[in-house]
């Protein structure tokens, strides 16, 4: 991925979600930046999923108009999907799947770590708080995922493009893909399961 595809991502960013306000009343742009600004700067696939990664859940018909598959590489889409809230989804399924993909983590844990700062808004009412704590829980399970790849990186005996599901489980993390996350698969014993 070059520059050039960084400028784009940053410049559909700033178009759709012109418009929009965080709970603070600032531009919602300023959230994008940040957790952009949080992404190694050396690593332009992450910038660019940080630059959209609310793009497909916030802003009607972005996904229908095709618009990013035209110039975002394949494993950034990916990561986009992953990180993208489906209707009716819960919790422990979404921050499974986002945990699947190396990508989508790494920007989801930036992201959550951005919405936790509560000194962005002005008096936080107990409804705030009360997303601050889902928010943290949910970190803190990103976290985990992320250190637990990281310590079994390399321990590969095979390479599967997905998680495995057990009934109403989703075992997480199984395999990573990416550049920076070389796909591996973790032992049965050691895999962690998140209730669906």
């Amino acid at each position: 991925m070059d520059q050039k595809t960084l400028n784009a991502a940053r410049v559909v960013a700033l178009r759709s979600h012109a418009e929009q306000k965080d709970l603070a009343g600032e531009p919602y742009i300023f959230h994008l930046l940040r957790v952009e600004a949080a992404m190694p700067r050396d690593d332009l696939k992450a910038r660019a999923l940080a630059l959209v990664h609310d793009a497909w859940e916030d802003c009607q018909g972005l996904r229908d108009s095709g618009e990013l598959q035209r110039f975002l590489p394949e494993d950034v889409l990916e990561g986009l999907d992953a990180i993208t809230r489906r209707a009716g989804e819960n919790r422990d399924g979404y921050y499974a799947r986002v945990a699947f993909n190396c990508l989508a983590r790494r920007v989801k844990i930036a992201d959550l770590i951005d919405n936790l700062n509560m000194a962005r808004l002005p008096a936080p009412s107990v409804e705030d708080w009360r997303r601050a704590s889902r928010y943290a829980e949910a970190l803190a399970r990103l976290l985990e995922a992320d250190q637990f790849h990281w310590e079994n990186r390399r321990d590969s005996g095979f390479d599967s493009n997905f998680g495995e599901l057990i009934g109403a489980e989703a075992i997480v993390p199984t395999t990573f893909h990416s550049p920076d996350c070389v796909g591996h698969a973790i032992p049965m014993s050691q895999r962690r399961r998140f209730a669906l």
